[in-house]
């Protein structure tokens, strides 16, 4: 998908975002930084999201090298040959480091709430 075209896919991002915050699409955690989600109807698909954080060096206002954190992030569509369909990066487009931030912070809250959800239920009441 051409830098020129990402834009179109922002609409399937928000609807992928609000499906996740809905509890509608659960995410398979694949690493700290790499989210999956899969389905087998209609057709098998596969979603992955990554965050990627990478130090590089860069000159401040002063000229001097620092080491500055940056946080992109990557969502790929997989068809059911396992070909990439839509391969979308933050690093290659600014606008939609956004949208992918805030896909990438609702999988990973309700991961969190999953996690917290689980403990509870494994943990001897209080009352005992």
């Amino acid at each position: 998908m051409s830098n020129n075209k990402h834009e179109d896919i922002l609409p399937y991002i928000k609807s992928i975002t609000d499906l996740t915050i809905s509890e509608k699409m659960v995410w398979i955690k694949a690493n700290p930084t790499t989210y999956i989600w899969s389905t087998k109807e209609p057709s098998l698909a596969k979603i992955v999201v990554q965050r990627i954080v990478n130090t590089k060096r860069k000159r401040d206002e002063t000229n001097r090298l620092v080491h500055v954190v940056e946080t992109d992030y990557l969502i790929q569509v997989y068809s059911a040959n396992k070909e990439p369909l839509i391969s979308v990066d933050s690093s290659q487009n600014a606008n939609m480091k956004m949208p992918l931030s805030i896909l990438f912070e609702a999988i990973d809250g309700n991961r969190a709430k999953e996690a917290l959800s689980f403990l509870d239920s494994v943990l001897p009441s209080k009352e005992d």
